[in-house]
């Protein structure tokens, strides 16, 4: 419905004439290896992974693929400790994804780091950025320093 002059006139839409332009089409996988932690908020962190079978292949050559256990492997550097998260081992070695939310506490520094357990000995594949999950609770407005008018 348009307005004019204050007439109305109805202009009826053409449905045979519409296109949606979605783009190209988004890659299945980007050859890339990588581990990407994103804070979702202050008790959560989202990470996904992909990793090349390139990496794989060089690293673990000369290990028995079907004896190993994928960890994803989460470093709180701010209290210096680490847990281990076992995944299920993927059948392809030539490409693995994967993505997983983690429960974490507020205001404390994480880095993620994804590798492989071969007989109780770690070996990392790749670490993830480092991410500070923010405070739980808003700053009160008594505890806000006015630097505005000091000199």
């Amino acid at each position: 419905m348009i307005g004019y002059m204050g007439k109305i006139i109805y202009i009826e839409p053409d449905h045979n004439n519409v296109y949606f332009d979605y783009g190209p089409a988004l890659q299945d996988s980007y050859n890339q290896d990588v581990i990407v932690a994103l804070i979702r908020d202050p008790e959560c962190i989202f990470a996904y992974w992909e990793l090349s079978g390139r990496v794989v292949s060089q690293t673990l050559r000369d290990k028995i693929k079907h004896h190993l256990r994928w960890i994803l492997r989460v470093h709180n550097l701010s209290n210096k400790v680490f847990n281990d998260i076992s995944l299920l081992s993927p059948r392809d070695f030539s490409n693995i994804q994967g993505n997983y939310y983690l429960s974490c506490l507020p205001d404390t520094e994480y880095q993620l780091e994804f590798g492989v357990f071969d007989n109780n000995d770690f070996i990392s594949l790749v670490k993830s950025n480092i991410v500070k999950t923010p405070r739980r609770h808003k700053t009160h407005p008594g505890n806000i320093i006015s630097y505005a008018n000091r000199r």
